[in-house]
């Protein structure tokens, strides 16, 4: 029916990396008879509605690595069916290929980007591999090993995927300016976040958080709006890079070539 149409349009412009390569297969006939359906019905309320509803993201969108669809493949079917996977993995910046053998737990998509969750050979701790880095990958008929305990979602709100960088959550206390830190009353940074308004009209913050770059990433988009009060260490690294910016700036800029492109003195 119309509802259903409407249901697997949205599905096939927004899960469809989400679903495995069999299930998309399988799916896709289904995918185009709704497209078509309501495509005749454009002047209808459901015909529209795909056209009038987006999805956007709060911060600066970046195009989506590039993808080798056979790889993606492999890696959805080895995380579907429990299989370790040998692979080819070319790390950032680097030209040689490294072989591992993974143990896949799961396939986490952080803004778009998919990552491999898993331990590499007989190491014991996680690893994120980008799935885009991957030159090669080949089912194994082996099953791949859970370590004990594992638990999925304990990781990401541990700061698995924050980037981590230590076990332990920080008690962060911060100063915001008021309307920079509106949207923290309707969307909390943490359960345990505590507001108060101080007596110069900025607003007070406390939450325990993960220790992680995305931390530091969110704190630095406020600029000259935010002041990390506490942990010491934090609020040490913030005023180190306040300082390193303040005298980039203050530089002399990069000289100009005639074709208008910045270039070092």
């Amino acid at each position: 029916d119309l509802h259903a149409a409407l249901a697997f349009r949205l599905a096939a412009e927004h899960l469809t990396t989400l679903l495995p390569a069999a299930t998309r297969s399988y799916l896709a006939p289904h995918f185009d008879h709704a497209r078509r359906l309501l495509e005749g019905l454009e002047a209808q309320g459901l015909g529209r509605w795909a056209d009038r509803v987006r999805v956007i993201h709060r911060h600066q969108p970046l195009r989506a690595p590039d993808l080798d669809p056979v790889i993606f493949e492999c890696v959805q079917t080895a995380v579907l069916e429990g299989r370790r996977l040998s692979i080819g993995y070319r790390r950032r910046g680097e030209k040689a290929v490294r072989r591992y053998r993974v143990d896949p737990l799961a396939l986490v998509f952080k803004e778009g980007v998919p990552y491999l969750l898993g331990t590499v050979s007989k190491e014991a701790y996680l690893v994120q591999l980008s799935v885009h880095r991957l030159v090669s990958a080949r089912l194994r008929d082996e099953a791949c090993v859970v370590p004990p305990g594992f638990d999925l979602d304990a990781y990401i709100a541990g700061g698995g995927f924050g980037f981590s960088l230590g076990p332990t959550p920080l008690e962060l206390v911060a100063r915001l300016d008021p309307d920079a830190g509106a949207t923290l009353f309707e969307t909390p940074l943490t359960l345990d976040q505590r507001i108060e308004q101080a007596p110069d009209g900025w607003l007070r913050l406390s939450a325990t958080v993960p220790d992680t770059r995305q931390l530091r990433v969110w704190l630095r988009g406020f600029g000259a709006l935010v002041e990390v009060l506490a942990p010491d260490g934090l609020r040490a690294e913030m005023a180190a890079e306040a300082r390193a910016t303040c005298a980039r700036y203050d530089a002399d800029p990069p000289a100009r070539n005639p074709t208008g492109d910045r270039r070092s003195s």
